[in-house]
């Protein structure tokens, strides 16, 4: 059975992806990790607990507020729901404080998430499914790529059409918070890219900028095409679940793979972390110094410690992806504007080749004396030799004046209508 991972980032069209894998012609069971999440923290659940007892007494809107509807202990007498704008406020952002609290809501989440995703796939393995989708959104976050034969990212390459869409999902949030909610589930991006690194067939990115018919091609041709018939044809399906033994090791071989996969990713990664500190690692300075202008204009010299200093690099970074993307527009707008350049002289050209054509085919008759005659040649330059032949003058002219008579003789015998009467002498 393949697993195929689901992933991508907040309003890129994950689960517009997992709904049309879950209907026909492909008819996937999806383990949605946002469902389980959810259902792992229900009043009187461990999760649940946990999460109370922690982020309550900093927290006074935690819990759904009682009234009418809401009775003080909950609809079941185990509590009241969890109040997740509250909750997400607090574990959206890129404070210290806060990634502190995303850590903690992530050691309580995901464990009891792993054991219900195990639960899951299991049965999806019993019930003899060719293959099963793991809808993760933090997939690579919580290594859970590792137990993936496939990998499916869904992303989109323009930002601002993820916060268009993620503001008008949810439009009660703020540009604030939605900025810090596509922060915290990372670049999507980088996803691809990562993705990518897996290999063909085992990696896939599917790029939802454009309309929905668009996005459902996309899947039919890299689902059929690159994923499922490479990975796990269905002879091999059936031959996994006749002999759990060899779907044992079908998923340790797995495993083994993905973990080279990311020593690779993270190798890769590390360099180019270090070719950014190059500059401040080789250099004798125990620390960086910035210059900052105060107020009263003198610039001081203020030292990074070494977390700044990582921060530092993840902007740069950042800056970098966004200059190369404004370069990317940037050429795709000058070779539309080449094109249009050349569209324009084709048509213009075609428009000059329409005018000139009837005048050298009309049939009219034109009387011998309106005939057109080459222009006179100009007179030759002071070089040019005046003399006396037969009591007559004459003035010789040039071979590249002659060359020009000749030419412009030629065209105009061939403008002469077929139909024209020459009168005879």
């Amino acid at each position: 059975m393949l697993l195929i991972g689901l992933t991508g980032s907040i309003a890129t069209g994950k689960s517009t992806v997992s709904s049309l894998l879950s209907s026909p012609p492909y008819n996937l069971p999806i383990i949605d990790a946002d469902l389980l999440a959810r259902k792992v923290v229900e009043p009187g659940t461990a999760g649940y607990n946990a999460i109370v007892s922690y982020f309550g007494p900093t927290t006074p809107d935690l819990l759904l507020p009682s009234g009418p509807d809401m009775p003080e202990n909950g609809p079941n007498g185990k509590g009241r729901p969890l109040n997740r704008p509250a909750l997400g406020r607090r574990v959206f952002g890129d404070s210290p404080e806060v990634r502190k609290d995303r850590a903690r809501l992530n050691s309580i989440v995901h464990p009891a998430v792993r054991k219900e995703m195990a639960l899951a796939v299991l049965k999806a393995y019993v019930k003899g499914y060719r293959a099963v989708v793991l809808d993760v959104p933090l997939l690579f976050e919580s290594q859970l790529d590792k137990y993936c034969g496939t990998v499916l990212v869904v992303g989109v390459k323009d930002p601002q059409i993820q916060m268009e869409r993620l503001r008008a999902r949810d439009p009660h949030l703020s540009a604030e918070d939605a900025e810090n909610r596509v922060r915290s589930q990372g670049d999507v991006r980088e996803k691809a890219e990562r993705a990518l690194e897996r290999g063909d067939g085992r990696g896939v990115v599917v790029w939802n900028d454009g309309e929905r018919r668009e996005l459902e091609e996309q899947v039919r041709e890299v689902f059929w095409k690159g994923v499922v018939e490479k990975q796990s044809p269905r002879w091999w399906g059936w031959w996994l679940w006749m002999c759990p033994p060899a779907a044992v090791v079908s998923a340790l071989w797995n495993y083994w793979a993905n973990l080279g996969v990311d020593r690779r990713w993270r190798e890769k990664k590390e360099a180019e972390r270090a070719k950014l500190l190059a500059y401040y690692v080789i250099r004798p300075k125990p620390a960086l110094h910035l210059p900052i202008l105060p107020v009263s204009g003198e610039p001081l010299h203020v030292p990074l410690s070494g977390e700044k200093c990582e921060n530092l690099v993840k902007e740069i970074a950042s800056l970098r992806a966004g200059f190369a993307e404004l370069d990317a527009a940037l050429a795709r707008k000058k070779r539309e504007h080449e094109a249009a350049l050349k569209e324009q002289g084709r048509q213009r050209q075609k428009a000059e080749e329409e005018a000139l054509k009837p005048s050298c085919h009309a049939e009219v008759e034109t009387p011998r004396e309106q005939w057109p005659l080459p222009p006179t040649p100009a007179l030759t330059s002071a070089t040019a030799m005046v003399g006396v032949s037969a009591g007559r003058p004459h003035v010789p002219i040039t071979m590249r004046q002659r060359s020009a008579w000749a030419q412009v003789t030629m065209a105009a015998r061939r403008c002469v209508p077929r139909r024209m009467t020459v009168p005879s002498h």
